[in-house]
């Protein structure tokens, strides 16, 4: 029998929970130095007093925990999102955004703000990603710092997070895993100090997912395309969950057709709320990318997809961790040359890869199955690939299976918007 004075089951699964999150981070803390994280001796002080409350045993504690975890993770990006940086990353989408503001094409201009902020570069390309997250900085730009609005998407993942698990797992394993996500530092210290744009990416994919759980579909079309028109590798959401939402279109075009309903019927047929989503996320994905593409195309494929591709699995950029690709480590230990290493991982890749996209095509069902060879498609993708491929990468593997987890369990209630009329039934 449970003891009245303390705190339920899942609660208590809930503090072990952060106290494995809170002791792994003095781990890390312990091989960090103070010039690296300057004010390392107050987030161990927090640190410290949070394993303390978690371990005390008081039956409000884990609700202290819990309501302390978000000052504590806003508090935390802010300190790293308002430090100096030399990022190119950072001084880039910054002058895009000024560029793109000013009614310019980003991807023909000269970045100068780089080269003032890294003197030793010398030939900066010009903006390399998709234009989505321009438009999305645009705002933040405008009040003085883009990684505001990347601090503002990592804190809406981890509320996303929340929202989908609480009616799935339970309130306090989605405390859990919300918590986790919104105090773990070294996930999200260095990138959002570089000002790097995967929060973004990772928040349309939660937001994506949380509408289809909605029945949102036109709305989750809109996120995935936000997702792919943010960062290159935003298709390996994007693919899967464009299947997802194909899918009812292509079995309900395939059955008029095995009627024999062929022609300007055969598309009259299908209800908008069929033919909507797919329309929605491919025309806002193109009203996204394409003009500033078709301004330059050359500049843009230059940009987007050649600088890019052409960059080698460098076993050391900065540290280690800079390139967390098979490739990378086996270059590392000094078991194949940069060029076996990045002809290995290439042959490897060009198998796997289609062959796990092609597995796609025939699995993806639902919601669960979507995110799940998501996930394997972009584990893949990373581990095998010939170029860079930085550590914070893997948080988008990460976050796309625990959406699986989340999104595979059936959920205790049916949400209150679900069943508006004119949206699709995943069932």
């Amino acid at each position: 029998m449970h003891s009245p004075g303390l705190s339920p089951p899942r609660a208590d699964f809930f503090r072990l929970v952060m106290l494995a999150l809170l002791i792994g981070q003095m781990y890390v803390y312990y091989d960090t130095a103070p010039k690296t994280i300057p004010r390392i001796n107050f987030y161990l002080l927090v640190n410290l007093l949070l394993i303390v409350l978690t371990l005390m045993p008081w039956g409000r504690a884990a609700s202290v925990v819990w309501a302390l975890a978000w000052p504590l993770g806003a508090w935390m990006r802010w300190d790293w999102a308002t430090r100096p940086t030399w990022s190119d990353v950072y001084w880039a989408t910054s002058q895009g955004v000024d560029f793109l503001l000013r009614g310019m094409n980003p991807y023909t201009q000269v970045y100068t703000w780089v080269y003032e902020a890294q003197p030793g570069i010398k030939n900066y390309p010009t903006y390399s990603y998709f234009p989505g997250s321009l438009f999305a900085e645009a705002p933040f730009y405008l009040m003085g710092n883009v990684r505001i609005g990347l601090l503002l998407a990592d804190l809406g993942v981890a509320l996303l997070v929340y929202l989908l698990a609480r009616s799935r797992l339970g309130e306090w394993p989605a405390r859990a895993l919300a918590a986790a996500w919104l105090l773990f530092l070294p996930g999200f210290q260095v990138p959002l100090m570089q000002g790097i744009l995967d929060f973004l990416l990772l928040f349309w994919i939660a937001l994506a997912v949380w509408l289809y759980s909605g029945n949102y579909m036109v709305g989750s079309a809109m996120a995935a395309a936000m997702a792919f028109a943010t960062k290159q590798y935003g298709f390996l959401f994007a693919l899967p969950w464009g299947l997802l939402l194909v899918r009812p279109l292509v079995i309900s075009i395939a059955d008029k057709w095995r009627a024999r309903q062929s022609g300007r019927r055969v598309l009259a047929l299908h209800p908008s709320k069929l033919w909507a989503p797919v329309a929605a996320g491919a025309g806002f994905a193109a009203i996204l990318i394409v003009p500033l593409a078709l301004l330059s195309p050359k500049a843009f494929i230059d940009a987007t997809i050649f600088n890019h591709s052409t960059k080698l699995p460098f076993p050391m950029l900065g540290t280690p961790q800079w390139n967390e690709s098979i490739a990378g480590q086996m270059v590392a230990l000094n078991w194949l040359t940069l060029t076996e290493a990045s002809a290995v991982a290439s042959i490897v890749f060009w198998v796997l890869v289609p062959a796990v996209i092609g597995i796609c095509v025939i699995k993806v069902r639902d919601a669960a199955s979507a995110l799940l060879w998501s996930s394997a498609l972009a584990g893949v993708w990373f581990a095998f690939s010939s170029v860079q491929v930085q550590f914070f990468y893997w948080r988008l593997p990460l976050l796309l299976f625990a959406l699986y987890y989340i999104v595979s369990r059936e959920p205790s209630y049916v949400a209150p918007w679900r069943g508006r009329r004119g949206c699709f039934s995943p069932a």
